[in-house]
């Protein structure tokens, strides 16, 4: 087990030369997120490291969520090659896109509005998924029973499970599509002229109440182009209205998250 700071950053270093030994002299760029390693090489393509075994291990799952999104024209880079291993070892080779991510976009006062109303659109306009997961308006009914199973332990229970079940209530009656799940990030890409060029990351992407999404994404925007999407676009006003319903209930979450580490341990 990696104990301390040097041991940590030797153990990302000979994660690096393993990931370098298969695509040496070809890489023209590297990043490392929370979760990946990725090599972008002259070749037109990205060699992607899980950074996690439990990522290592679902990689087959992790490719056919990215043909699926490919293939239902939702922007997805196309899938070359899957190669399964330990982490270090097990790696997708994905189509490289051209574009600018969101966040640099907004950095540079590159025009961003053509490309996130074409994203949010597709994705609510989505509704089949072919992956195994709890229902949208399950998830949120167990959370309404969960808060009131544990109702003795919570701070200031009664607002609590109030939340959660105005929370469910929305989610049985939200109009469900794709929800990504990590829009407000760099995996919207854009081109220079603020067309929509593709979405990066499916990995967690579910059926689910897309009005998360649009959320996460006005947040990474200018105000002033975030208001423009609110005047050109009718829903999302009451896509706001609902993932303010649902970002109420973050509080309790969090504590129940709390406690059930509390007794795990």
């Amino acid at each position: 087990m990696i104990t301390d700071e040097r041991e940590q950053d030797d153990g990302i270093l000979t994660f690096i030369d393993s990931c370098r030994t298969h695509i040496e002299g070809r890489v023209t760029e590297q990043w490392q997120g929370a979760a990946n390693m990725v090599f972008a090489t002259d070749l037109g393509v990205v060699w992607r490291f899980p950074l996690r075994p439990l990522d290592a291990e679902r990689l087959d799952t992790i490719a056919d969520r990215h043909r699926v999104a490919h293939a239902k024209g939702l922007g997805a880079p196309r899938v070359v090659s899957v190669a399964g291993g330990p982490v270090g070892v097990a790696h997708l080779v994905l189509e490289r896109l051209a574009g600018t991510p969101l966040l640099t976009a907004v950095a540079r006062n590159q025009p961003t509005e053509p490309a996130v109303a074409c994203a949010l659109s597709r994705l609510r306009s989505t509704r089949a998924w072919p992956f195994e997961q709890i229902s949208w308006p399950t998830l949120w009914a167990d959370l309404v029973t969960r808060a009131d199973a544990n109702r003795s332990h919570l701070p200031d229970a009664e607002r609590h499970i109030a939340a959660a079940n105005v929370a469910a209530t929305t989610a049985a009656e939200a109009p469900l599509g794709i929800l990504h799940g990590d829009l407000g990030s760099d995996n919207l890409l854009i081109d220079d002229s603020g067309g929509f060029v593709g979405l990066l990351d499916w990995d967690g992407a579910v059926i689910g109440d897309p009005a998360l999404d649009t959320v996460a994404v006005l947040h990474s925007l200018p105000a002033a182009e975030s208001g423009r999407l609110r005047a050109e676009h009718e829903w999302i006003a009451a896509d706001v209205a609902r993932a303010e319903v649902y970002l109420a209930t973050w509080e309790l979450q969090d504590l129940l998250g709390r406690l059930l580490s509390d007794r795990s341990v």
